[in-house]
């Protein structure tokens, strides 16, 4: 009997970001196994038709994006996704059938798919939820709306917040395990969505090893090869440049820091609004490098070449970038925000304060944690590098994920 297991994409924002590098790791958790196949479903891919190409360990299924207005037509799109995978799978009576889910509106194509594979197991991963973006990430606002007495009197905004917990409660409810990122997001849904704790399933990120362990004349070169010079403390920021990941915040600080020691550097990795975080800069635009998206040989260049790694964000969930940072052994400065509070305590690697969107208490907070861990002695800084590395060994490693994710699929063994 063989395990089909059919993984789902799109092209998207949050794909070309953490849910695209979850398919990458989980896709690595899951080849090579003898009793799986694995099936990658690209839906929105760039091509003109259908097609199936073999990749090394898995199948990907590239789905055209639709060509006409799509307004009231996405379940039939849906639908459609269902046909072409029903009609290209080739499999014995005995074999069984898991789908993997990792984006809320595709639930129209997961009650398809349980109608014509009766029997399946239907899992979805919590990458995010859209309250998160609505509300920035503010927990006491979101269960302020879901428990209000009247929707009807509630302002547009939050009465689409409402409605969006709703169709997501609705979600949880149909399929067999929801896998969440990180120990806040389990308590949320079974405190506030309603969801049995035997459905629901905790398991971290993880990410394939990738660190090169340099010399630090090795380092010292890299910092040349980038024109950085070896005197600069180098302040890593890495994401999109939105306001929940609270760059506006950091931008303020950073300038506050160079009043006190002009050989800092910040160095801002991602895509987005540019113009607004220029015009936050002020003077200091000659000390804030802003990259755009970079591929990831540079970018891990540049978590060699760093001196601590800051996280100002107002919502996460099992962060990629943060799993990155520790991979390199960084210190790190992060929120509170719970996905990131669970992945550090205060004081292990580094420090983390409370964050509040335009807060000029954050901002200072922020500030002085980032001087005391650059300012720190050097045995104290090579302390909190080994104990970053040992985070991302113990916890967030590929080797971790896997053996999670492969509990999940055979529960028999």
């Amino acid at each position: 009997m063989k395990k089909h297991v059919y993984l789902f994409d799109e092209s998207s924002r949050a794909s070309t970001y953490g849910v695209g590098t979850y398919i990458r790791q989980i896709t690595v958790c899951l080849t090579d196994i003898s009793e799986l196949t694995v099936h990658v479903v690209h839906i929105g891919a760039d091509v003109e038709h259908f097609e199936i190409k073999e990749m090394q360990g898995y199948d990907l299924y590239n789905i055209p994006q639709y060509c006409i207005p799509m307004e009231g037509k996405t379940n039939f799109y849906q639908r459609n996704i269902y046909y072409l995978i029903r009609s290209n799978c080739s499999c014995s009576d005995s074999d069984k059938f898991i789908f993997m889910f990792n984006y809320s509106h595709h639930i129209s194509l997961i009650n398809h798919l349980r109608e014509g594979f009766p029997g399946s197991c239907f899992y979805f991963v919590i990458h995010y939820q859209n309250w998160c973006f609505s509300l920035n990430g503010d927990v006491a606002r979101f269960k302020h709306i879901i428990h209000s007495n009247d929707i009807s009197t509630l302002p547009s905004s939050e009465q689409e917040v409402y409605n969006s917990f709703l169709r997501d409660k609705e979600l949880y409810q149909i399929v067999d395990k929801v896998i969440c990122l990180s120990e806040f997001t389990l308590s949320l849904l079974a405190e506030e969505y309603g969801v049995s704790r035997n459905k629901l399933m905790l398991i971290y990120n993880g990410l394939q090893d990738e660190r090169k362990i340099l010399a630090v004349e090795e380092r010292n070169l890299l910092r040349k090869q980038y024109h950085f010079s070896s005197k600069e403390k180098i302040v890593l920021f890495v994401g999109r440049l939105d306001v929940i990941k609270g760059i506006d915040t950091l931008i303020l600080s950073f300038k506050d820091l160079l009043q006190r020691n002009c050989n800092y550097r910040l160095l801002v990795v991602g895509d987005g609004d540019f113009s607004s975080r220029l015009s936050r800069c002020g003077t200091d635009w000659n000390k804030i490098t802003f990259t755009g998206r970079l591929n990831k040989e540079q970018l891990y260049d540049f978590y060699q070449i760093a001196d601590i790694g800051v996280m100002p964000s107002m919502h996460e969930q099992c962060s990629y970038v943060a799993i990155e940072m520790m991979m390199f052994g960084l210190p790190m400065v992060v929120s509170t925000t719970p996905g990131l509070k669970g992945m550090m305590r205060n004081g292990d690697f580094g420090y983390t304060f409370d964050m509040e969107k335009d807060s000029e208490k954050s901002k200072n907070e922020l500030t002085d944690l980032i001087i005391k861990v650059l300012k720190a002695p050097l045995r104290k800084r090579e302390k909190m590098k080994s104990l970053s590395r040992s985070s991302y060994e113990e916890k967030y490693s590929v080797q971790e994920m896997q053996k999670k994710y492969l509990n999940l699929i055979f529960p028999e063994q």
